[in-house]
């Protein structure tokens, strides 16, 4: 992001600037949301919402209460519009001692895909790091998958990968167990909705 917008454009796939355009033309904007308790609150359902759909990770209330208690001032909140409702939201976190914009939390709402509210809200965040003099921006993590539609997403938006070493450490044996036996989707699938009951 140490170039003009109009440089990282160019960057985008023609499938990505065309959707923009199209966004355009039907008055779609990207906007910086207060973060409040209320707008964390809503965002936190609508981004529950849109993990339980596409069955991703996603994030907990807690963890999100947990960035708004301890680093208030570096969350950023957008939101696409369009005639006045929201078609979507993102949620970054601005890293100073790397002067990099982190895009973490994604909330869309299916019916409203055909305003490419994904496309606005990336190119409004980048948008937002660029005038703020921010040099980078991450875009997350997804799976090496070239088939995967996150992969593919970023990828198109300018995206390039960089490996990353992730590790996790199971308390329980059961968990360990689960691990073991059916891999990280059936301890995904037991541990969201525990997590939701417990708002950790």
């Amino acid at each position: 992001m140490d170039r003009a917008w109009d440089a990282v454009a160019a960057d985008l796939s023609q499938k990505k600037r065309r959707n923009l355009r199209k966004a355009d033309e039907m008055g779609v904007t990207a906007t910086e949301v207060p973060v409040t308790e209320t707008a964390l609150r809503s965002f936190a359902h609508a981004h529950d919402t849109h993990m339980d759909r596409i069955d991703g990770d996603g994030t907990s209330r807690a963890f999100l209460q947990a960035l708004l208690t301890t680093i208030g001032d570096r969350i950023k909140l957008f939101s696409a519009r369009v005639d006045g409702e929201s078609a979507g939201e993102l949620l970054a976190v601005v890293g100073h001692e790397r002067d990099c914009l982190y895009l973490l939390f994604p909330a869309y709402d299916p019916e409203m895909f055909r305003y490419y509210p994904s496309e606005v809200l990336y190119r409004g965040a980048v948008q937002w790091g660029i005038d703020r003099g921010l040099t980078t921006c991450n875009y997350g993590d997804t799976t090496p998958d070239f088939d995967d539609g996150t992969y593919a997403f970023k990828s198109a938006f300018g995206g390039e990968p960089v490996a990353t070493v992730r590790w996790e450490r199971i308390g329980s044996r059961a968990g360990r167990l689960l691990s073991v036996l059916g891999g990280e989707g059936i301890v995904d699938r037991v541990r969201r909705p525990l997590a939701r009951l417990t708002g950790r």
